[in-house]
């Protein structure tokens, strides 16, 4: 029973109770991909090797617009589903006839001024999802996960019908043990999934309203004994020349009796194959059913910087070897030295202030909604660095996966945002009254949804050298709950952390305005020199790239450049998130809100169209103002014979090598 809002006591569901927001779901970890043995080289995709079996595909479905109408024991083996629909996962339910696609900014998808908690149960459509999987032979003896890449918003699993957990917050990945529940050939598994759940009221951007599986679903195997999660920590010295590494790791047994005699080989090579590190360390006894740590620290002289301009990898590789010295796990993942301070009123990258010639990014696709691939993923990023554009904020929610793969590989600084906006709780934004004590980010019975979806960002990216900015979320209101988690994210890592709704209170590295106007940018860095102010202003979003737009960009770039403490920003935004849609002429136009909705429905018309791009991502008009200003650079000097380029902007290109990898981008020939 919970008492909400001075109500009388009433019996809530999960997906209407705060507090509870995972059962029996694994404890976040890192992004990585791990094998019985060694591939020989970094993978991206596991799909050839033996230990993982993809969910990808068709899925017996049903939707329904409410709960009470859906198949309450569809999850059990006898339930025949065999006259269901089948929906491809993943994919969101409104683009496949399910449902109806909504555009809102900001108002909650089921009330305009919401009392927080009060999540309906005769408006909350449900879509149940079933399938068979055949359990590969060679798995018997091992401990078998399933994972989904993302959810909205909230769902229950069952496995041969027993249920296995809940999960929400729907842009990190839940992952859940199944071998209690799994047999030998084949077996079913069930989702529930609700459209609307507590956690909404923490999922209120600025984009289309649709539900459904939206990310990879998989299940794997692993070893009774393995690592479960690690980290590297992977900076440099105070010089700047020399890396630093900190390892750490996790190993979990699952074994019915105590393990001891384990070891854990750790290698790094550079990008040309020579290692320039291997270790070899032990690993303490295990309990059954328990974990340990392992740790190793050492310098590694001239080590080669990871940075946006030169995206220096390193390639990692992790065997974990029993008592008998016979590998029984292998993990490569690829890591990079670069180092992210609040350091004499500027955030460094490496010991230098970088300005950020950033964009906002949704995952948006026109045909697909928020179901993104690889290829579009990689296309993207090609796109942003041939605008030069140098960092992406991840609006507003952490992005696939992928992303940070790329990322890390093309060189480009990503501000990482947890999956929190609360924007529609504001009512005075809608002509009410706002009351700060009906907000989730005062209500103390929020704090902990508050800081495990901080929790679930952080441990996924936390070894990506491209993440160099952690955002507590957008819009969300400022108060005790996010405080809360800048110290949670500061006692983790010694990394920036970004909020715009702290403005210039304690819980936050930079002053990240939105919109600000030049002579309030000016009157800061001006301000901030008479009065000792030692962070930065970031604009998290500026020039809103609607319509004719981004006309003044060039005079925010006179400011970036004169003043040290504006250090750039972020555009709103990347692409328009707009999809194909035919009159009734059978011509073909980019639609926006009240394109797709019903008669009557509240939508928030074309603010959806506000991208440096067109969804298909051919540039607007605007695009080419940013590549224009974003380049910057003009060549002062060319010595030959020392091999030296003199440039304009030192702080950006300070080698010959990275004046030719911006040209090469250009594509002038140079």
């Amino acid at each position: 029973f919970q008492t909400m809002n001075d109500q009388s006591p009433q019996i809530l569901h999960d997906w209407q109770d705060p507090q509870v927001f995972a059962v029996n779901k694994e404890p976040a970890k890192a992004s990585f991909y791990q094998f019985f043995s060694d591939p020989g080289h970094y993978l991206s995709e596991p799909w050839s090797q033996g230990n993982y079996l993809s969910l990808n595909g068709p899925w017996k479905f049903r939707w329904n617009e409410q709960p009470s109408a859906r198949p309450q024991d569809f999850y059990k083996t006898d339930y025949d589903v065999r006259g269901w629909d089948e929906l491809l996962v993943p994919a969101n339910w409104q683009l496949n006839g399910y449902g109806v696609a909504n555009y809102i900014n900001m108002r909650v998808d089921f009330a305009a001024d919401p009392t927080v908690g009060d999540v309906p149960e005769d408006n909350n459509p449900v879509g149940s999802y079933k399938r068979e999987f055949v359990l590969p032979a060679d798995w018997d003896d091992k401990q078998v996960f399933v994972h989904f890449g993302a959810v909205k918003s909230a769902f229950y699993v069952w496995v041969n019908g027993t249920k296995v957990g809940y999960s929400q917050d729907s842009k990190s990945p839940a992952e859940f043990d199944i071998t209690p529940y799994i047999n030998a050939g084949t077996n079913q598994i069930a989702l529930e999934v609700y459209r609307w759940s507590d956690g909404t009221y923490l999922e209120l951007q600025d984009m289309w309203r649709l539900s459904g599986i939206e990310r990879d679903v998989y299940l794997y195997a692993a070893p009774k004994t393995r690592i479960r999660d690690f980290h590297f920590d992977s900076t440099l010295d105070a010089s700047y020349e020399n890396g630093e590494l900190d390892f750490s790791g996790v190993i979990r047994n699952q074994q019915a009796a105590a393990q001891s005699g384990y070891s854990l080989q750790l290698r790094l090579v550079d990008a040309k194959g020579k290692s320039v590190l291997e270790q070899t360390l032990k690993v303490g006894d295990i309990s059954a059913g328990g974990e340990t740590a392992v740790q190793f620290n050492q310098q590694i002289p001239g080590i080669a910087p990871w940075s946006a301009e030169s995206p220096s990898l390193y390639e990692a590789q992790l065997v974990l070897l029993d008592a008998a010295g016979v590998e029984q796990q292998t993990i490569r993942t690829r890591i990079g030295f670069r180092t992210s301070e609040l350091k004499n009123g500027n955030i460094l990258v490496n010991g230098k202030p970088v300005l950020f010639k950033g964009v906002n990014r949704h995952e948006h696709d026109p045909v697909t909604g928020h179901v993104i691939s690889r290829d579009a993923m990689r296309r993207d990023m090609a796109l942003l660095k041939q605008f030069n554009i140098n960092a992406v904020r991840t609006s507003h929610y952490p992005n696939d996966p992928y992303w940070y793969e790329l990322a890390d590989e093309y060189g480009m600084y990503v501000v990482d945002e947890a999956n929190i906006e609360s924007h529609g709780l504001g009512a005075a934004n809608q002509g009410g009254s706002y009351d700060p004590a009906n907000h989730s980010v005062n209500r103390p019975e929020w704090r902990d949804a508050y800081i495990n979806r901080v929790e679930n960002m952080y441990e996924r990216d936390k070894n990506h050298p491209s993440v160099v900015i952690w955002s507590i979320g957008n819009e969300s209101g400022d108060g005790a709950n996010i405080e809360v988690l800048y110290d949670w994210l500061k006692a983790k890592s010694p990394m920036p952390v970004m909020s715009e709704q702290a403005q210039l209170r304690r819980h936050t590295d930079m002053y990240s305005q939105m919109y600000a106007s030049i002579p309030t940018m000016i009157h800061y860095a001006e301000l901030s020199a008479e009065q000792g102010e030692d962070r930065p202003m970031i604009l998290c979003e500026y020039e809103h790239a609607m319509g004719n737009s981004v006309g003044n960009l060039a005079e925010y770039w006179q400011a970036f450049e004169k003043y040290p403490q504006l250090q750039g920003g972020f555009l709103w935004d990347w692409v328009d998130q707009t999809f194909p849609v035919r009159n009734e002429q059978g011509e073909h136009y980019w639609g926006y809100g009240g394109d797709l909705e019903l008669p009557g429905m509240y939508h928030d018309g074309n603010f959806s169209a506000n991208g440096l791009m067109a969804a298909d991502r051919t540039p607007n008009p605007h695009a080419w103002e940013v590549k224009s200003v974003y380049q910057n650079i003009t060549v002062e000097a060319v010595d030959l014979a020392n091999g030296v380029v003199r440039v304009h902007n030192k702080r950006y290109f300070t080698n010959l090598r990275d004046v030719r990898m911006h040209w090469r981008l250009e594509g002038d020939g140079a």
